[in-house]
């Protein structure tokens, strides 16, 4: 029951995240009713590939430049995801650092609120 619990404010994170974007970033646009497409997409995305693309960036930079280098990660994350779904437009190269930005923050804000909900 504790892992649905996660996924579900997982799910409600990020897409709070897109939603977010969406409305701030003018050239940052998930099409009516696809956020929740979006959101899955983005998160298997994170879990398939992040893990990987994220080892060898720490490796080869030895960690020096961590919150950086997982800025970076995210922003090619978000740029894969948009690739992926025709859901979701990012239409410029500061669009997209600003969104990797925005998943960087999140996934370190995660997990204090998944404690905080799960508490």
């Amino acid at each position: 029951m504790e892992f649905l619990i996660r996924l579900v404010v997982l799910v409600a994170v990020y897409a709070s995240m897109l939603y977010l974007l969406d409305r701030v970033l003018d050239k940052f646009e998930i099409r009516p009713g696809g956020i929740l497409q979006v959101t899955v997409l983005l998160i298997l995305v994170d879990y398939i590939i992040g893990w990987f693309i994220r080892l060898v960036a720490y490796i080869a930079t030895l960690y020096i430049f961590y919150f950086f280098v997982f800025w970076i990660v995210n922003s090619i994350i978000m740029a894969i995801t948009s690739k992926l779904s025709s859901q979701l437009e990012i239409r410029s190269t500061g669009t997209l650092v600003l969104s990797g930005f925005a998943l960087a923050v999140v996934h370190m804000l995660y997990p204090v609120v998944r404690d905080i909900i799960l508490k």
